[in-house]
């Protein structure tokens, strides 16, 4: 099929969907973002020079502004679709331009995604499972999502969550495949997730054992410092490139490295911290079991821990 047949099919299939949103079924918004998420996300790369982080913020700016598709039934067809929305997405781009400069989306999704993320991992603690209060909440929350939005959360925390006869059929009935040939791929993506609770197992020891060489050098200042008392002592002002004439040069060598030690245990840690909560399966592999795209299962799972953040905080855990 030629560029031209794409175009003319794409431009039909959003017709249907904008027919069926004005006819109230708000369902076929999904089916516009799995048709136009890469029109979103490319938009501002190619035609306001974005980066890929910035055109991630984009994306989730744009998806906040369509979700309740009344801008989408406004189309009312005196040009093609494709013309129409890519001056929205220019309109959508400069007002986007405005906000970032009060407020950064990516800023919220990350800490979104970290604490909540870890939050989900943690009750899923094997040995506090049982008298974690979160759990119910947890609990209850998966109950009151969606048939897709319940399988895309357990996809994603696949590696401590339970897949129901009702899920496994209800991936069949989206993804087009057998049941033999999803349980394969849950196998698979579970595997996955043990291989990087591995790796994560010995990050974390990378980062004790420079954290047992930080005490080390600290413990060998101190001894210096307690039997030098005359001379300057402000942990404050170390840094790697730290010089006083005052100290001998392996004193000097010692305070340069510990704040290297520091420096690189610190990145370490956020580093960690920001990946152990991404024990998670890739939205790579879930959007194709669940006929979507990555983008679009991100920004859909995003909206999950919206919904469990609000629980969370009427439940009063926040």
């Amino acid at each position: 099929m030629g560029l031209a047949e794409n175009k003319e099919k794409k431009e039909t299939q959003v017709v249907e969907i904008i027919r069926e949103l004005r006819l109230g079924d708000n369902a076929v918004l999904e089916d516009f973002f799995n048709l136009y998420s890469d029109d979103i996300y490319n938009f501002p790369i190619r035609n306001f020079r974005f980066s890929e982080d910035e055109a991630g913020d984009f994306y989730l700016f744009v998806f906040e502004k369509l979700q309740d598709g009344e801008k989408l039934r406004k189309f009312e067809g005196k040009s093609s679709f494709r013309t129409w929305f890519f001056r929205v997405l220019r309109n959508f781009t400069i007002d986007f331009i405005r906000f970032k400069r009060s407020r950064s989306i990516q800023e919220r999704v990350i800490n979104n995604e970290e604490v909540l993320g870890n939050l989900v991992v943690d009750s899923f603690d094997q040995e506090k499972m049982l008298d974690n209060p979160i759990m119910d909440v947890i609990d209850s929350m998966v109950d009151e999502l969606t048939p897709y939005e319940r399988v895309l959360f357990k996809l994603v925390f696949v590696l401590y969550t339970f897949f129901s006869e009702e899920d496994i059929q209800y991936l069949i009935k989206i993804s087009g495949k057998k049941k033999d040939d999803i349980v394969v791929l849950i196998s698979d993506l579970r595997d996955e997730g043990l291989k990087k609770t591995k790796e994560h197992s010995a990050y974390e020891e990378s980062v004790s054992f420079i954290f047992m060489d930080i005490l080390r050098l600290e413990k060998i200042l101190r001894s210096f410092f307690e039997d030098h008392r005359d001379l300057e002592n402000n942990p404050s002002s170390w840094s790697e490139n730290y010089e006083n004439a005052q100290y001998p040069p392996e004193i000097t060598d010692l305070i340069q490295k510990l704040a290297r030690k520091k420096k690189t245990h610190g990145n370490m840690v956020l580093h960690y911290r920001k990946t152990i909560g991404g024990i998670r399966a890739p939205y790579k592999k879930i959007s194709e079991l669940l006929n979507t795209t990555d983008k679009v299962a991100s920004v859909q799972f995003l909206r999950i821990l919206q919904k469990l953040d609000q629980k969370l905080t009427n439940s009063g855990f926040f």
